[in-house]
Protein backbone atom coordinates (compact mmCIF):
# COMPACT_ATOMS: atom_id res chain seq x y z
CA UNK A 1 0.00 0.00 0.00
CA UNK A 2 1.02 3.86 -0.47
CA UNK A 3 2.66 5.76 2.67
CA UNK A 4 0.21 6.86 4.84
CA UNK A 5 2.49 9.26 6.87
CA UNK A 6 1.49 12.24 4.44
CA UNK A 7 -2.00 11.20 4.21
CA UNK A 8 -2.83 10.88 7.58
CA UNK A 9 -0.91 14.36 8.09
CA UNK A 10 -3.10 16.17 5.75
CA UNK A 11 -6.27 14.61 7.19
CA UNK A 12 -4.92 15.87 10.58
CA UNK A 13 -4.31 19.34 9.48
CA UNK A 14 -7.84 19.46 7.48
CA UNK A 15 -9.12 18.57 10.61
CA UNK A 16 -8.16 21.56 12.48
CA UNK A 17 -8.51 23.80 10.02
CA UNK A 18 -12.06 23.31 9.55
CA UNK A 19 -14.56 23.50 12.44
CA UNK A 20 -17.01 20.99 11.10
CA UNK A 21 -16.06 18.42 9.20
CA UNK A 22 -19.61 18.12 7.47
CA UNK A 23 -19.00 21.77 6.50
CA UNK A 24 -16.31 20.77 3.99
CA UNK A 25 -17.67 19.05 0.99
CA UNK A 26 -15.48 16.31 0.17
CA UNK A 27 -13.41 15.92 3.85
CA UNK A 28 -15.95 13.10 5.03
CA UNK A 29 -14.87 11.30 2.47
CA UNK A 30 -11.16 11.88 2.47
CA UNK A 31 -11.31 11.06 6.12
CA UNK A 32 -12.97 8.02 5.54
CA UNK A 33 -10.70 6.78 2.62
CA UNK A 34 -7.71 7.31 4.90
CA UNK A 35 -9.32 5.22 7.58
CA UNK A 36 -9.82 2.81 4.81
CA UNK A 37 -6.07 2.69 4.16
CA UNK A 38 -5.47 2.57 7.27
CA UNK A 39 -7.34 -0.68 7.41
CA UNK A 40 -6.03 -1.94 4.27
CA UNK A 41 -2.43 -1.44 5.25
CA UNK A 42 -2.83 -2.90 9.17
CA UNK A 43 -5.22 -5.58 8.75
CA UNK A 44 -5.52 -6.53 4.84
CA UNK A 45 -7.67 -9.30 6.02
CA UNK A 46 -10.87 -6.99 6.63
CA UNK A 47 -11.92 -5.86 2.63
CA UNK A 48 -11.92 -2.42 2.31
CA UNK A 49 -15.16 -1.06 0.03
CA UNK A 50 -12.90 0.49 -2.29
CA UNK A 51 -9.50 1.22 -3.88
CA UNK A 52 -7.30 2.51 -1.19
CA UNK A 53 -3.48 3.54 -3.05
CA UNK A 54 -2.25 6.20 -3.53
CA UNK A 55 -4.00 7.44 -6.41
CA UNK A 56 -7.50 7.24 -4.34
CA UNK A 57 -6.25 9.19 -1.60
CA UNK A 58 -4.70 11.57 -4.43
CA UNK A 59 -7.87 12.39 -6.12
CA UNK A 60 -9.58 12.67 -3.34
CA UNK A 61 -7.01 15.52 -1.20
CA UNK A 62 -7.34 17.21 -4.64
CA UNK A 63 -11.03 16.88 -4.77
CA UNK A 64 -11.43 18.21 -0.95
CA UNK A 65 -8.53 21.61 -1.80
CA UNK A 66 -10.52 22.80 -5.03
CA UNK A 67 -13.93 22.80 -3.03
Amino acid sequence: GADLKPWIEKQRLALEMVPAIRTAPGLVDFFLLVEEAKINRYAPEIRTMGKTGANALEKAWNEVRLS
